[in-house]
């Protein structure tokens, strides 16, 4: 299977062709609109006074940051095994958002509360989310049974 994007490498908020050729169909043709997403990893102190911080920071961060102008959630996380690996995913409707982000009066309290309670810098990637608009399936598996099995799995 083939799979390029109609432009070059796109912005967060642009909205492209995705085209795949496979030797079942001649085209699937899909429209792509980017999501810009944050992802941060965070990994606090040993103690658990920095570990319990931490988490309380995230909560109230979660809360206030949800609501702010096109923020389309605002998660935290912590690892299952590791109590001290926390993860944070920002989602936003355009990378241009995080200007409301960063206006927030609140923004100015974060970094200098959650610093110091981390044994390690953050670790912060940007990236363009796919997300399907719904208007056509892709289908890269041909097999007609698998789909109808799909189906009723998820009828519910």
């Amino acid at each position: 299977m083939t799979t390029s994007a109609a432009s070059s490498y796109p912005s967060s908020n642009t909205t492209y062709q995705l085209h795949t050729n496979s030797p079942y169909h001649n085209q699937i043709l899909t429209t792509v609109t980017m999501v810009y997403t944050l992802v941060v990893h965070l990994y606090a102190k040993e103690d658990q006074e920095s570990i319990n911080k931490l988490i309380a920071k995230l909560q109230e961060a979660s809360q206030v940051y949800t609501n702010d102008k096109e923020c389309l959630g605002w998660f935290v996380m912590q690892d299952t095994k590791d109590p001290r690996a926390f993860t944070i995913v920002e989602r936003y409707a355009h990378e241009s958002s995080q200007k409301y982000h960063l206006e927030n009066p609140y923004w100015q309290t974060f970094d200098k509360y959650v610093i110091p309670l981390l044994a390690k810098d953050m670790d912060l990637r940007r990236l363009n989310e796919l997300v399907d608009d719904k208007s056509e399936q892709v289908r890269v598996e041909q097999d007609p049974k698998l789909w109808e099995e799909v189906e009723k799995h998820q009828t519910y």
